[in-house]
């Protein structure tokens, strides 16, 4: 017999089911956030608070993250604490040094200034990812799950489907048109979404690209304080949360009506919302659905994100460096390993110390889907620390500090240990098998067992951060539909 009895059982940590969390218990459904403690934020290295990730804000502007904040009533205080930086970002590549902004008129100057062979091309992804954006935020503000679970929203979701791959055809053809044009393309979706960057699709590139010269602004505290916001008001409409150790998903009759914890306490649910990938539901399952098996094969980790973390001081930071920076050494090669980092520069604190945080992508060895071992990890750090010094020159003799969340190495230079009891392992990016629903979305939220329902970044991939937070609603959205108690969410909130 279960000790607790919730409406809603968020099991998980990924971010989607915060948001999930969050949205459903601000409409008075009684929800237990059960967190495994995966996936810490942020950790400490004597007196630094680093991120576990980075966290580009592009995409908040979206009709599906405005949907969100609007829903929470978020829209003045992320105002209020975020920081636009102007350019949007910076596109560093071979012999070019690009200020990206949304701008046609000031990226074509700066095109020809630093590419002016590579103009035309340049210009035509930039239009071609606005008009991938121009398909698809008429989609993501209607009142419709996406990915469609009735059958009147897969026929609605089905009208998008010409236009977009029409659009994302013109992506690609301008991205090979020139160089300097496939690293505009190639940059932002590597960093801004959860794709394999060497087989993703060119719809998920265009929006990237486009969401990210709208804006890429920042978030004192990053990832973690973006969840703390989630939380407290989580906590505000009474939520409640508890770290678990999940032994079994509970079914009864195809019904989930719980979870089962190590300790042999039982926890019942109306509803249960996964927020992890598919593989680690089936696991859950005493008996796996049949149509879990193809969901969970059709996703695999194809590379891992790899953090490393750099106190410098003030100093050691170029004059004319943007907050976010998209390194490209080779335009012709995969933007992953060392050819392609994304560089995030904090605002100087008091100290005139700046946090900055580099992500690069370690692929997956052909036939393998496992994360890289500590030999593995210290060999890319020696080569994005060499990359870095081509961006960041003489910037090695300013660090202050240096750590990876990812590795078991002590800091460097500095005598402190991090507070984390083990490194975490990298966030995986995901190779989907078959196509991709509208060349964003892959697993569906249904997995086959009624009051079951998916909210990760497998079911949106190709939308990062926007996805995350549309996966979230949608799985809030049905939740609420199933409950006993609900009232519905607001659909036209902005």
């Amino acid at each position: 017999m279960p000790t607790s009895s919730y409406d809603l059982v968020v099991l998980g940590d990924e971010f989607a089911g915060v948001v999930a969390a969050t949205l459903a218990a601000s409409r008075g459904l009684r929800v237990l956030l059960a967190s495994t403690g995966d996936l810490p934020d942020a950790y400490e290295v004597g007196p630094y608070r680093l991120p576990t990730r980075p966290l580009a804000l592009a995409g908040l502007a979206s009709p599906a993250a405005a949907r969100v904040i609007g829903e929470l009533n978020f829209g003045h205080l992320l105002k209020r604490r975020m920081r636009d930086h102007a350019p949007a970002f910076q596109l560093i590549a071979p012999d070019a040094r690009l200020d990206v902004t949304g701008d046609d008129d000031a990226l074509a100057a700066e095109l020809a200034r630093d590419a002016p062979a590579a103009a035309d091309a340049a210009l035509a992804v930039a239009r071609a990812a606005r008009d991938v954006s121009a398909h698809l935020d008429p989609l993501l503000g209607q009142s419709i799950a996406f990915p469609p679970v009735k059958f009147f929203d897969r026929r609605e979701v089905a009208r998008f489907d010409e236009p977009l791959a029409a659009a994302g055809a013109a992506v690609d053809a301008a991205a090979a048109a020139a160089p300097i044009a496939r690293a505009l393309a190639a940059a932002p979706a590597a960093f801004g979404t959860c794709l394999d960057p060497a087989t993703g699709s060119p719809v998920a590139a265009g929006r990237a690209l486009d969401q990210w010269r709208r804006g890429v602004p920042h978030l004192p505290g990053g990832r973690a304080a973006l969840r703390t916001i989630f939380l407290d008001k989580f906590d505000s409409h009474g939520g409640e949360r508890r770290a678990v150790e999940p032994e079994a998903i509970l079914v009864s009759w195809g019904k989930a009506t719980g979870v089962r914890l190590r300790d042999g306490e039982e926890i019942g649910a109306e509803h249960v919302v996964c927020a992890m990938p598919v593989a680690r539901v089936r696991e859950l399952l005493a008996k796996p659905p049949r149509r879990l098996e193809p969901i969970a094969g059709a996703l695999r980790p194809a590379a891992y994100r790899y953090t490393l973390n750099l106190v410098v001081a003030e100093a050691g930071i170029p004059e004319g460096m943007a907050a976010t920076a998209l390194v490209v050494a080779d335009p012709a090669r995969p933007p992953v390993g060392d050819n392609a980092l994304a560089v995030f520069v904090s605002e100087p604190d008091d100290e005139a110390r700046a946090v900055v945080t580099v992500e690069a992508l370690w692929p997956c060895p052909a036939g393998t889907t496992a994360p890289p071992d500590d030999g593995a990890l210290a060999d890319l750090r020696v080569r994005v620390r060499e990359r870095l010094e081509d961006v960041m020159p003489f910037s090695s003799g300013h660090v202050l500090a240096a750590h990876s969340p990812n590795e078991i190495a002590d800091p460097e230079r500095i005598a402190a240990r991090a507070s984390l009891a083990e490194p975490l392992a990298p966030a995986p990016v995901w190779r989907v098998d078959g196509a991709l629903l509208l060349g964003v979305a892959a697993a569906p939220y249904p997995l086959g067992v009624k009051r079951l329902t998916l909210a990760s970044t497998q079911v949106l991939p190709g939308l990062g951060l926007e996805g995350e937070l549309q996966a979230g609603w949608c799985a809030a959205l049905i939740a609420c539909g199933g409950a006993k108690k609900r009232d519905g969410l607001a659909v036209g909130a902005s």
